[in-house]
């Protein structure tokens, strides 16, 4: 969340935060994923892309990378396979409901991998690599199976709730 900031950046400070003029918070009751500036709220994909749709003449829209980071390692992932739901869920509205011109999807990340500000610390894949082996071996966690019936069925949910 953000707002304007009407004071303007003191030019000792020559830092992001400084620079782009406004303050910014999260919820304390937003879930939160593995960074202290990564929260959740599904609600806010569906807004940010009619705000799209709105200002800029119903652009095609792309989202490139939209998943969560944990710093768990579990292989039990509910809480990622919740999260692609409920953004997924948003997306198709922001589709079927408000006319976003929303044609291509990808999730943040397939593996886990080395990310530019945590390194190897910030667990984010469907699959967990063990950066320890020289093989890297890779094991599946629970969010595979999820995301593989979502693309298997084109469903968010159960498959035999799911209305074709």
């Amino acid at each position: 969340m953000v707002s304007a900031r009407s004071d303007e950046p003191p030019f000792a400070d020559t830092s992001f935060g400084a620079d782009i003029g406004v303050n910014d918070w999260m919820p304390k009751e937003w879930p939160r994923g593995g960074e202290v500036w990564f929260s959740v709220w599904p609600p806010g994909m569906r807004k940010l892309l009619v705000w799209l749709k709105n200002t800029y003449n119903n652009p095609e829209i792309v989202i490139t990378e939209n998943g969560l980071s944990d710093n768990t390692g579990t292989l039990e992932d509910d809480h990622r396979i919740n999260y692609y739901r409920d953004y997924l869920s948003n997306c198709l509205d922001a589709i079927y409901i408000d006319n976003v011109n929303l044609t291509a999807y990808t999730a943040w990340s397939i593996l886990d991998d080395w990310e530019w500000s945590t390194g190897y610390h910030s667990l984010i894949g469907m699959y967990k690599v063990d950066f320890n082996d020289p093989n890297r071996a890779r094991i599946p966690r629970k969010s595979v199976g999820y995301f593989t019936q979502i693309v298997k069925n084109r469903c968010l949910v159960d498959p035999k709730d799911c209305v074709h």
